[in-house]
């Protein structure tokens, strides 16, 4: 029996799902599984959290414990050491970064560590818009760099990554990437385009809790308060990338609107806190509703939260790539208003799922949400369709393609031996 080891030092957002459902793949594959996962960010061990619990539970999976990962984006040192060390006792048919990007700190160092015979590597690429210099938006990819000086040691970093770096020194035999228009331009057929994972697909909580029930209530007395007013609805963790902030502002300066917040904070980070004045002004005024859950949703109350909202608008800072909170708006039917940058911005042209403002510029933000307003049914159709293009059914057709390629390649190379 074929056997993978996932490997992911944090757990924390989009990881968590990316881990569960590249690990039911392989699962529905008959497959092996070993989970080697760090931890949540309140020191949580994986197992124990609700969706990578219930995997483990109906595949047996092996668990092993990383322990509390604190840096951000490096597999390096003890990380490192600990990989190949793994590699080595478990002797996978494959090893699974979900997160490649996080590798790319200790690139030489990494390479320098011998991948066991008979082992072979994959890894996802989530952001490789910072790393591709390709021209997706109004502003040239020099003028980014420019306007985003403080990102170019990373951006030359990961530019030099794919180029110099993915396969050599990483040992990886597939590459993932969320990037088609990236993928496009690649000649090699070990790359391979995956949908962006933005939902936890066979492991989602439809079951009514009764504290599901009690947000229920909670949230249909807020909007009977309040009829006919447009929702500005946030989701995901709350953090300066994601210009909570602006919405906040928004919704104050729009008395006809009411601000919807549903997420959580990340421990350590203050920027919840430093917002709290803008949302005892809207306290106040009883034009706010916030509710703190997991980034993996109950999404039975998630439904009603889209059910009363027209649009979706992101305000994200500085941000090149993708998102799954994008793309989770347009699997509910709802268009997006986003910044003029990077491949969001190019999604929303090419697809025609929204409208895009000037990015960093608030008053632009704001004028165009207005427009959103009275056309945000024009985009209606367009980004139901376009959300339909991250169904599960494409994801497992890229896993498909892409390992039994491969492992075919494999089979014709073992028959000359």
């Amino acid at each position: 029996m074929l056997s993978v080891l996932i490997f992911s030092p944090r757990i924390v957002g989009h990881r968590q799902i990316y881990c569960v459902v590249v690990a039911n793949w392989f699962y529905m594959n008959g497959y092996d599984i070993y989970l080697a996962l760090g931890r949540s960010d309140d020191g949580a061990i994986a197992v124990d959290t609700p969706l990578i619990g219930k995997f483990v539970r109906k595949s047996n999976a092996m668990f092993i414990d990383l322990g509390l990962v604190t840096d951000t984006h490096r597999i390096q040192g003890e990380l490192e050491s600990k990989l190949i060390s793994l590699e080595k006792d478990i002797m996978p048919d494959w090893t699974f970064l979900p997160t490649g990007d996080e590798c790319r700190v200790s690139l030489k160092r990494l390479g320098k560590c011998i991948t066991p015979k008979g082992v072979k590597r994959a890894a996802i690429f989530i952001r490789t818009i910072h790393i591709y210099p390709r021209d997706l938006s109004d502003m040239s990819w020099k003028s980014r760099l420019r306007s985003c000086h403080w990102r170019w040691q990373e951006r030359r970093e990961e530019y030099r990554y794919f180029n110099e770096y993915a396969f050599n020194s990483l040992g990886l035999d597939i590459i993932f990437s969320t990037n088609p228009d990236f993928i496009a331009q690649q000649r090699d057929n070990r790359y391979f385009h995956l949908p962006e994972i933005y939902r936890a697909w066979g492991f989602e909580e439809r079951e009514t809790s009764p504290h599901i029930e009690e947000l229920f209530e909670r949230y249909s007395q807020f909007l009977r308060r309040h009829p006919g007013k447009e929702v500005i609805l946030y989701f995901g963790i709350w953090q300066q990338r994601r210009r909570y902030e602006d919405l906040l502002r928004l919704a104050l300066l729009e008395p006809d609107t009411l601000f919807v917040g549903c997420g959580r904070s990340i421990p350590g980070d203050d920027y919840h806190i430093q917002s709290a004045p803008l949302r005892r002004e809207l306290e106040r005024q009883g034009r706010i509703f916030e509710v703190e859950l997991p980034f993996i949703p109950e999404n039975s109350f998630f439904d009603m939260l889209f059910e009363f909202c027209n649009f979706i608008a992101l305000p994200y800072l500085h941000w090149y790539g993708l998102s799954g909170s994008m793309i989770q708006a347009c699997a509910y039917g709802k268009p997006v208003l986003v910044p003029n940058t990077g491949y969001m911005a190019s999604m929303v042209r090419q697809h025609h799922i929204g409208i895009t403002y000037r990015h960093r510029d608030f008053e632009d933000f704001r004028m165009k949400f207005t427009l959103m307003r009275s056309s945000w049914n024009n985009y209606q159709t367009s980004a139901a369709e376009f959300g339909k293009q991250f169904d599960i059914s494409y994801l497992h057709k890229a896993l498909d393609s892409a390992f039994k390629l491969e492992n075919n390649a494999n089979l014709k190379l073992d028959s000359k031996k």
